[in-house]
């Protein structure tokens, strides 16, 4: 199964965003802001008529109303209202155009609502082209947060593998098919998981969550201390900097890594005493000290 995702500051500055932004790995509304909208760029299923299949939603709020989700479908990107042309890429992007005449434009495009939806099934949108609208709002001082979004394309049921007897009586095999899908979606995401767990192990690729994981295998003593981007560069580094262990050139290395500038070194030769210190200017403004030939690091 084929599947869009929006999960990077790219993705969501491809889209339009109004009274919201996205930072630190989330889309939240902006400081003092009551409500904002996101509407998501427009993904191409490359065929005519095809049936969208799930919508996935990884995010957090103070409530379920406070996030409400508008998909759109359609096999055509343009179209005529009121006697002018439209075309719905320039459309969505066009600040001149309010937000309530936008959802007006394209209500004959709306084919389902949704109030903060986690996992839902997409079968009531047909066409080559969906897009969404997702409206954020404010509850007692607190925003909702979106960290990812996924849409898979195109419909699959399990009920194509039963007996046609099941899909004679158009309702029943409605039912039939959102019932099978109940355990096709755990499937599905069973599946994904199994085929993108290599990215569990990459530092550079995994969920803050997972790169705890990662520290805590490798022994590493308050990680907690270490900015993300830092601590995901540790631990690729990590071989070299085990085999470099009481070294002056593992110190170094260690020190710039943290600080995130090149340390001068000074080394005391009878007590095998190293010390790194980092200038600015005339002035010391860090030191680290360590001791040769063991293990030990400390301020």
């Amino acid at each position: 199964m084929k599947y869009f995702v929006v999960n990077k500051e790219l993705d969501f500055k491809r889209g339009y965003l109004e009274r919201a932004e996205y930072s630190q790995g989330r889309l939240r509304l902006l400081p003092g802001a009551s409500d904002g909208v996101f509407i998501s760029r427009i993904f191409d299923g490359r065929e005519t008529d095809m049936t969208w299949h799930r919508f996935c939603l990884n995010g957090k709020g103070p409530g379920g109303a406070s996030l409400f989700f508008r998909f759109y479908c359609t096999d055509s990107l343009e179209f005529t209202a009121d006697g002018r042309s439209f075309r719905i890429p320039e459309l969505l992007k066009d600040r001149e155009i309010s937000l309530e005449r936008k959802k007006e434009l394209l209500g004959r495009f709306l084919k389902r609502e949704a109030v903060f939806p986690g996992d839902i099934l997409l079968h009531e949108l047909r066409g080559r082209y969906l897009f969404f609208m997702a409206e954020l709002f404010s509850q007692s001082g607190e925003g909702p947060e979106i960290k990812d979004m996924t849409v898979f394309f195109p419909r699959e049921d399990w009920l194509s593998y039963l007996p046609g007897l099941y899909r004679r009586e158009k309702n029943g095999a409605d039912f039939t098919a959102r019932y099978l899908g109940i355990f096709q979606s755990f499937y599905d995401d069973l599946s994904q998981r199994i085929r993108t767990g290599s990215r569990l192990m990459d530092p550079a690729d995994t969920s803050m969550e997972w790169l705890k994981e990662l520290a805590g295998w490798l022994q590493l003593e308050d990680f907690y201390i270490w900015p993300e981007d830092r601590l995901r560069k540790l631990i690729q580094m990590a071989p070299r900097l085990f085999a470099e262990t009481g070294t002056v050139r593992g110190m170094l290395d260690l020190v710039e890594l943290y600080t995130g500038e090149k340390p001068d070194p000074f080394q005391v030769k009878r007590r095998g005493v190293f010390l790194a210190v980092i200038w600015t200017g005339q002035k010391r403004r860090k030191s680290f000290t360590g001791t040769i030939h063991t293990a030990s690091f400390f301020w």
